[in-house]
């Protein structure tokens, strides 16, 4: 078992196989603090919904949905789609989306 800087034991294999290190920041400083964490970018992938968030850009899609993108500076509501008149801004943050899900499946031990 590996002790982590917070206290919790992770173990170091799984079925005699090495577990690699988990990508990314942990969130524990943010939650038990009034911190911010900085970052390159927010990503997540959850039952075909995804989302990348950037500065101050979120680009976000429902499972089976297009894309839409959010300059959360000025509408943090997420009320006003700036998706087709910003499509360099899209093809910006979905590279960045799509170079962090082929790093997790390479991680989850996915072939190409």
């Amino acid at each position: 078992m590996l002790l982590l800087s917070d206290g919790i034991r992770k173990s170091e294999l799984w079925n005699e196989t090495p577990i690699p290190a988990a990508p990314g920041k942990s969130l524990v400083p943010a939650l038990t603090s009034d911190i911010t964490i900085p970052r390159e970018h927010l990503w997540w992938l959850h039952e075909g919904n995804r989302a990348v968030s950037v500065g101050d850009w979120k680009l976000v899609a429902a499972r089976d949905q297009p894309w839409e993108l959010y300059d959360l500076k000025t509408d943090r509501a997420e009320q006003h789609n700036r998706a087709k008149e910003m499509p360099d801004k899209v093809k910006q943050l979905t590279q960045i989306w799509q170079q962090q899900t082929k790093q997790c499946a390479k991680l989850a031990g996915a072939k190409d």
